[in-house]
């Protein structure tokens, strides 16, 4: 999750991450004339320039590194979640218990709304994951609010298509798109959605 970063011009964001310190690690082009992060700005000295930014840990409001099977959230904010049925696995590194299997219908993870999980102008949400091939639905990844309904608010999938899906609910209004990416199964990746009220 993300501090309000942009101008008042086109950005895009092209790759979100996070260091062993927990900040936050963005890359991207601009094209106002001056892009804000936080207290700090850049000024573009050509028609796009690019940019790398660190964003402090502080920005983080949720946080789920499952460690030892641990569902809580440890950003500080205690979002905590609450595990429905997926199992404790081997995460990317290896390590047991700190990642976990779904089974793509009845297991889930719920966390109770939080004011701070409801972002109305700028939101960045990052995962890995790694899908076992055996459900070719429509794969949610993550949903604030239940998908289709008034509630609903951002969401990240597997598509039917085989691409990951970003979503998100303005103005009474559904939008989402495929992204390029074809998602193979027993390979892990590290997936992200990005929203900035001013660049829509």
């Amino acid at each position: 999750w993300g501090k309000g970063v942009g101008g008042i011009s086109e950005e895009k964001g092209f790759s979100i991450g996070i260091d062993p310190n927990d900040n936050g690690i963005i890359t991207g082009i601009f094209s106002s004339a001056i892009i804000n992060f936080g207290s700090k700005s850049l000024t573009n000295t050509g028609q796009e320039d690019c940019f790398i930014a660190k964003l402090a840990s502080d920005f983080t409001i949720a946080y789920y590194p499952f460690t030892n099977s641990s569902t809580n959230d440890s950003s500080g904010y205690n979002n905590n979640a609450t595990n429905n049925g997926a199992t404790a696995t081997t995460d990317r590194f290896g390590n047991t218990n700190n990642a976990f299997s779904f089974n793509g219908t009845t297991n889930y993870m719920r966390v109770e709304n939080n004011a701070v999980l409801n972002p109305t102008a700028q939101m960045s949400v990052s995962a890995w994951c790694m899908w076992d091939g055996s459900n070719t639905t429509d794969g949610f990844i993550l949903s604030k609010g239940q998908w289709g309904s008034s509630q609903s608010q951002y969401e990240l999938s597997r598509s039917a298509t085989g691409k990951f899906r970003p979503h998100i609910h303005i103005g009474g209004v559904f939008r989402y798109y495929d992204g390029n990416t074809t998602v193979l199964p027993n390979l892990w990746y590290n997936v992200a959605m990005t929203y900035n009220e001013i660049g829509r």
